[in-house]
């Protein structure tokens, strides 16, 4: 019952028309129908040595000299064999098609209204070529055992002639008693073609590329809709309304290790991706190349089949295949991938691998799984992540961490005049001053200090913190300071002490005494104005007792009689006149005053009252009452302190002093209102130590921030907080770390495998019919040719169980799998090189689809099957958007973040404009410059011979993998024969092979063919023509890990500045990015003059990008690279916690591209310098063994 709303039907079934146009279009007409001979496409068997074609017929190894003997000929066989297998291997490569065959037989009809009639291959065998050296100087040809008859001409037979022919028939027709003979299919073959017109068939056997995976692909457009239409992706790629429900990325699930399904390393903008498609979600991955696409394909497969789920990668690029095999061989899983081709010699290798791999994995063992690795792994994150809260948390309330904390004292310890103050705050002091506190504080220290608060000569100050807090209290300071020191100190005091000598007292010696001696006079005199002089020998004691109430605790009160009596001789002691009225309290005034007299003058002392002591009071009361206040004002000072006990020699030397520099008075009143705020917030002791050491104004703020980072450094130091562990134990933590997240990892590929089994071991239980039949359909393929759709579609669910993992070729999918065949996933990679129509049969397979590709690089174009490179040139770019295009209108778009393949940053810097995001790579090791400019002047093949030079340079200097790009495909041809004559006989360097069983094997390519080839190094033949677009040039860029060497007619330089032009991109390669950018760390800037000293070139701030190296220690027996990596732990901005990226993939990827990798800690370095330099030394040392 169709359930497909009719809308969707019709807008598949017009997209489907288009499609099937463009893939009929695909490489030409299909030469199994319209062969052509051409001038180095085709090689003719019929002029060959009749002994040389038995024994290829037979199916032995046969050399082309055994096939053409005769010179010239076999130059030009020669010619033509090395035409063919450079096409054959372009298809293979590059779209996954298999197309060398032997044609046997060539039948033709007479068409209307068609003026060249068809010329179809009637038998066909699989071939192949292989030079058998360097230079090509021949080649040996084998045929695979299978003689198929040719599908396209079955098919054109049974839909347009309406006949019916037996292709096994016909071709087992060939296979005689005395070997292989086509005569009887021949004619056989006649006998049901007799009806059409002019048929005959013409005995040639001719070697050539026939596209045997076209007619599938077409075919799949046709018949039924209902199956691309039933696909939500494929009916939204056709134009129907369908409504597709999103995913979204889960950063939070995603960086879960218990739920993680990887197997290989990924990042977190990888494990997002993978993440997202293990729960479900359609997406599309738009990614420039050498990102871990390929990396997050393998984890997207190892996630899906740990879940029993099946997938299918599809990619035209044959390598992108290899690479995701290669990498799950890596973590064991690779023998569960099935590689798909169409070809009948493919095929049958397919159906035997399946085979093997039923008979042998039901059998096999399930994996140990072993311990599992995530406690430790969590502990040893824990240490790191706790050092770094440690280390990075910002502490309130001064925003400060302790890394910005010790980086700031180290940068103020290399300043030209290093702070020195020894002063800490008290921590509730520390607590008060946030950022602007602290800039407020600053600011007035140095308003103070330009006011000159402080003598930067350190010249005696008294004056310096004196509370004066106007200009008048100034004047009034150094007035009196001036009055006294010009004699009226000295000359009181000397009346002070004639009186005090006359009185029986000793000198005044303090300011206090001065005072207290004269009051005391002062005091006597007014009692003997009332009293006789015997009145302090009566008994004062029993008088004041007698006189009053009980005032005095200590003294008993007499009895009535004696009260009686010691008033007597009260009023006995009195002066004549009238008595006071206050008697008692003069009594008592006069007891006391006897007292103090005593203290002062000695026992059996009298007060008295001698003459001149009125003058001598007159004279000390205005200076008592002067220094009070100026004691009051100096406070503080050096010449303030305790002035009213001081002695007065010295009180008056202080005076003096104070008068010297009486100058100093204003800038006191004017230094006081900026530093007393200052002293009541507790920070007195700082300002007193910048005075004392007379710290100038420019210096003042570098002092400040001295005594505040260090009064915070030592809180965060102090048991207050949660101090750090310490550094051995940092690295032990990483090296746990990276050796449990490895082994989650290895654990995680034996789930997917135990996955595997266990599934397997289920579907064979649960589908034994499928078992028997595939069975008996092995047993048909013995004989004839084997089609692995029939045999597949027999037993899919066995099929996929025993290989869940296919990788085809989206051209050839039709042509291998049944047509009702459906997976779990299907990923399609390097989407931005194919179009929807060659891809929407591979899509409409998958119940979930990952399409992956760069929106950057060069998009779809057109190829050509024949052979005939000459003729043909470029084919040129197609019209139709790519499907990265097309389905990023209606997916969700991811992307990567890091780059992992060039090993130097300017092969990847150039490329920023044609990423869709932008992309951070590592810095690589040599210091020279990755893109170099060699201008050759005069004919093109000047320019091919400088290169031939460049690649066997560089073949015989190292193992390092070589791509030769040319501008067009002529030019490569004209490379490919000067290197093979340059070779000669001489021995062929591993990196110049190209065998294609190597998966970097040497290449020569047209500019136009390079995208997606990855190689070490790449020797450029280039122009600015041939670059017309900057996608062209950054696929070459992009085609190298090491280096590239761009041969050109004319620099660069005078290369066309049109906008999208690929000279932007090569010009901006040709410059090279400063050596170093610095750090912006002071605790590294120590490490650095601490390792130069050792007599090391050390680098800062090599490469640019979140992945900067902070510190590059030059090789010490080749400068030209870098051999250390000092990784510091000072963040510029938030930083991510410590996980996977930080901690092993950062220290894996630096390893691999050279480094030795090095990590030191802020405060290691800033507590103990020397032991982090021998660290560093140590890792040199250790590198270059």
């Amino acid at each position: 019952m169709n359930t497909l709303d009719e809308a969707r039907v019709e807008a598949v079934q017009r997209a489907r028309t288009r499609w099937r146009h463009e893939v009929a279009e695909l490489g030409g007409a299909n030469s199994l129908l319209w062969h052509r001979t051409s001038l180095t496409g085709t090689f003719d068997l019929n002029l060959a040595h009749p002994g040389g074609v038995a024994k290829l017929l037979s199916g032995r190894p046969t050399p082309l000299s055994d096939l053409v003997r005769e010179q010239v000929a076999f130059a030009d066989a020669a010619r033509r064999l090395g035409g063919i297998r450079d096409k054959v291997t372009e298809m293979r490569r590059e779209h996954g098609l298999e197309t060398s065959f032997l044609a046997i037989g060539l039948a033709t009809w007479t068409l209307h209204r068609v003026p060249v009639p068809p010329r179809a291959p009637v038998l066909l065998r699989a071939c192949t070529i292989t030079p058998t050296d360097a230079a090509h100087s021949d080649f040996v040809l084998e045929l695979h055992e299978d003689v198929v008859f040719n599908p396209v001409l079955e098919h054109y037979l049974r839909s347009e002639a309406h006949l019916q022919p037996d292709p096994a028939l016909l071709a087992g027709l060939s296979a005689q008693s005395h070997g292989f003979d086509p005569r009887l299919t021949y004619r056989a073959l006649e006998d049901i073609c007799i009806e059409m017109a002019g048929f005959a068939i013409g005995p040639q056997m001719v070697i050539s590329t026939f596209p045997w995976a076209k007619l599938p692909l077409v075919t799949s457009y046709t018949g039924d809709p209902e199956p691309l239409a039933a696909h939500d992706v494929v009916a939204a790629l056709a134009g129907a309304d369908v409504r597709l429900t999103p995913s979204a990325p889960d950063p939070e699930r995603a960086e879960d290790a218990a739920r993680e399904l990887s197997a290989l390393d990924a990042d977190a903008s990888q494990r997002l991706v993978v993440d997202e498609v293990s729960h479900g979600g359609d997406l599309v991955l738009d990614t420039p190349s050498g990102t871990g696409a390929t990396q997050t394909i393998a984890n997207v497969v190892v996630g899906a089949l740990s879940e029993g789920r099946t997938v299918m990668v599809c990619s035209e690029d044959r390598s992108t295949l290899q690479a995701v095999r290669r990498r799950l061989d890596a973590v064991g899983l690779g023998d569960l991938c099935l590689q798909l081709a169409e070809d009948p010699a493919s095929m049958r290798q397919t159906l035997a691998e399946v085979r093997r791999r039923l008979d042998r994995l039901p059998s096999e063992d399930e994996p140990d799984l072993g311990p599992d690795p995530l406690p430790a792994r969590a502990d040893a994150l824990s240490v790191l992540q706790r050092e770094q809260e440690v280390l990075h948390r910002e502490h309130e309330p001064w925003g400060l961490s302790l890394a910005r904390t010790e980086d700031d004292l180290s940068a103020l310890a290399t300043s030209e005049h290093p702070p020195t103050s020894r002063v800490r705050l008290h921590p509730d002091v520390l607590r008060t001053l946030t950022d602007e506190e602290l800039s407020a504080v600053t600011d007035a220290l140095i308003e103070a200090a330009d006011c000159g608060a402080w003598s930067t000569a350190r010249a005696e100050d008294p004056w310096y913190a004196a509370r004066l807090t106007s200009e008048d209290e100034a004047t009034r300071a150094t007035e009196i300071v001036g009055r006294l020191v010009s004699g009226e100190f000295s000359t009181a005091r000397e009346q002070a002490d004639a009186v005090c000598r006359a009185a029986g007292m000793p000198a005044p010696a303090t300011l206090r005494q001065w005072g207290h001696r004269l009051g005391l006079v002062a005091r006597a005199s007014d009692t003997l104005d009332h009293f006789a002089p015997g009145i302090y020998d009566a008994p004062l004691e029993q008088m004041v007792a007698a006189l009053g109430p009980d005032r005095d605790a200590g003294v008993q009160r007499p009895g009535a009689v004696a009260r009686a009596r010691l008033r007597r001789q009260v009023r006995q002691q009195l002066r004549p006149g009238t008595p006071p009225a206050d008697l008692a309290q003069r009594v008592r005034m006069a007891r006391d005053e006897g007292r103090e007299w005593e203290e002062v003058a000695g026992k059996a002392a009298r007060p008295t009252a001698p003459e001149g002591w009125e003058e001598a009071l007159a004279a000390q009361t205005p200076i008592g009452e002067d220094l009070e206040w100026l004691e009051q004002a100096l406070t503080g000072t050096s010449v303030g302190h305790e002035l009213s006990t001081t002695h007065l020699d010295t009180v008056l030397e202080r005076l003096v002093r104070l008068d010297a520099r009486a100058d100093r008075a204003a800038v006191a009143a004017q230094a006081h209102p900026l530093l007393a705020p200052l002293r009541e917030q507790g920070l007195g002791e700082l300002v007193d130590d910048l005075a004392r050491r007379g710290v100038p104004a420019d210096r003042v703020a570098q002092e400040v921030r001295f005594v505040h980072r260090s009064s915070v450094l030592d809180h965060l130091t102090s048991d207050e907080v949660p101090q750090q562990v310490g550094g051995e134990a940092v690295r032990e933590a990483e090296r746990s770390f990276r050796a449990a997240d490895r082994a989650h990892l290895r654990r995680n590929a034996l789930r997917a495998r135990r996955a595997v089994l266990r599934r397997l071991r289920r579907t064979l239980a649960g589908h034994g019919s499928q078992l028997g039949a595939w069975q008996r359909a092995l047993e048909e393929t013995r004989l004839g040719a084997v089609d692995s759709r029939d045999v597949i579609s027999r037993a899919p669910d066995v099929v996929l169980a025993a290989a869940p993992v296919l990788l085809a070729s989206p051209l050839v999918v039709p042509a291998v799998l049944p047509p009702d065949l459906t997976v779990d996933l299907v990923v399609v990679d390097r989407a931005g090189r194919t179009t929807t129509a060659r891809t929407a049969p591979a899509l409409a397979r998958g119940r979930q689809v990952l399409v992956v590709g760069d929106s950057g690089g060069p998009g779809p174009r057109h190829f050509s099957v024949v052979a005939d490179p000459q003729a043909d040139g470029d084919p040129g770019p197609m019209d139709e958007p790519s499907l990265l295009a097309e389905v990023a209108k209606i997916l969700p778009v991811r992307h990567l973040g890091t780059h992992y393949r060039a090993l130097d940053q300017g092969l990847v810097a150039p490329l920023a404009p044609l990423m869709p995001r932008p992309v951070h790579s590592f810095p690589g090791v040599w210091r020279g410059a990755s893109v170099r400019e060699h201008v050759v002047d005069g004919h093109v093949s000047a320019r091919i011979e400088a290169a031939v030079r460049l690649v066997l340079k560089h073949a015989r200097s190292g193992p390092d993998s070589l791509l030769l790009v040319t501008d067009d495909e002529a030019g490569a041809e004209d490379a490919g024969i000067a290197l093979r004559a340059a070779m000669g006989s001489a021995g062929l360097p591993a990196s110049l092979s190209d065998d294609e069983q190597d998966s970097e094997a040497f290449l020569v390519l047209p500019v136009h063919r390079v995208a997606g080839q990855t190689r070490d190094r790449v020797v450029w033949v280039g122009s600015p023509a041939a670059v017309g677009s900057a996608e062209a040039a950054g696929a070459v860029l992009a085609g190298a890990r090491r280096s590239v060497d761009l041969v050109t007619p004319t620099p660069v330089a005078d290369w066309p500045t049109a906008a999208g032009h690929g000279a932007e991109i090569v010009r901006h390669a040709l410059v090279p990015d400063a050596e170093e950018h610095g750090h912006g760390s002071a605790v590294l800037t120590e490490l650095v003059r601490r390792l130069r000293s050792e007599g090391l070139q050390v680098k800062e701030g090599v490469g640019h990008g979140p992945h900067v190296v902070d510190l590059a220690v030059v090789s010490e027996e080749d400068d030209a690279r870098y051999a250390v990596a000092v990784d510091g732990d000072v963040q510029n901005g938030s930083a991510p916690r410590p996980g996977r990226d930080d901690v092993r993939l950062r220290h894996d990827q630096l390893t691999r591209m050279g480094w030795a990798p090095v990590r030191v800690r802020t405060t290691d370095v800033f507590t103990d310098p020397a032991r982090e330099v021998a660290r560093v030394l140590q890792a040199l040392r250790e590198r270059t063994r």
